[in-house]
């Protein structure tokens, strides 16, 4: 087993991570993803670390999200040793019009979840259209309790009337009594990308995988306005507005992969 290893298991890439922080065969599945997408392994600030997930930020204009299910010490310590499984990990099962859902959503193990997530639009938040949208899922029995307008994208109904979405799974979780609801116009935008995504996983075949990718990246440059395009690199606006240290993370470590990818 031991000659299945990461060569170095704390190197500071995104792999070693997922092995860290959650096992063996996260790491063999995350692997094999990367290698099947033809990516390489994100290094040290190429992708973000934060709790309980990495993300590798993608000029398609997608995020590659790899959650894992352990509760990072110092939560573990304020619930008083109790908690066996973050919030985020088993927040990825919420189905909700106003929360983002994946197009690509795969268990790598027990204690690790790929998710594939389209890019969208910021959308401008107060504090009171947080509250709006907290008191609008506690009544389907989801908590919004990380409320940062940095996580709200919006996408648009079949009306063309645009529905706030929160874009970042670790600002939600089940509450007693969820039970999974719907999100159709999400289901209208992503229907057909979410299946190419879906069947491509299925299919193991490594010229699917990236043939989905090259669509994407075919969308993601499109004009903003055109009303085909879906994904969006909504991180290279940060600088534009009053960036937070988490908007300048990110753009940075977009901005370092993708010059990983073009081979600069």
């Amino acid at each position: 087993m031991f000659d299945e290893w990461p060569e170095s298991v704390n190197d500071g890439s995104l792999l070693s991570a997922v092995f860290i922080d959650a096992d063996l065969d996260a790491y063999k599945a995350a692997k094999n993803f990367l290698d099947m997408a033809g990516l390489p392994n994100p290094q040290e600030r190429e992708f973000q670390r934060a709790y309980n997930v990495h993300r590798i930020y993608m000029p398609q204009g997608l995020t590659i999200s790899f959650l894992h299910r352990h509760v990072s010490s110092i939560p573990w310590l304020l619930s008083l040793g109790k908690k066996e499984v973050a919030p985020v990990f088993d927040g990825r099962k919420i189905v909700h019009e106003n929360v983002l859902q994946p197009l690509l959503q795969v268990d790598l193990s027990p204690n690790c979840c790929l998710e594939i997530v389209a890019g969208r639009p910021r959308l401008p938040m107060v504090y009171n259209d947080l509250l709006d949208m907290k008191h609008r899922l506690a009544k389907d029995n989801v908590h919004f309790y990380f409320m940062d307008p940095e996580f709200i994208g919006s996408i648009k109904d079949p009306d063309g009337k645009i529905v706030p979405v929160i874009t970042n799974r670790r600002a939600v979780k089940m509450m007693k009594g969820y039970e999974p609801g719907t999100a159709g116009a999400q289901d209208l935008v992503f229907g057909d990308l979410r299946t190419a995504f879906e069947d491509a996983w299925r299919s193991g075949r490594a010229d699917k995988i990236r043939k989905v990718f090259s669509d994407c990246s075919r969308n993601e440059s499109l004009d903003n306005d055109d009303p085909e395009k879906i994904l969006f690199r909504y991180w290279k606006d940060a600088l534009q507005r009053s960036p937070t240290e988490r908007q300048k993370e990110i753009r940075q470590a977009a901005i370092l992969y993708e010059r990983r990818l073009q081979g600069v």
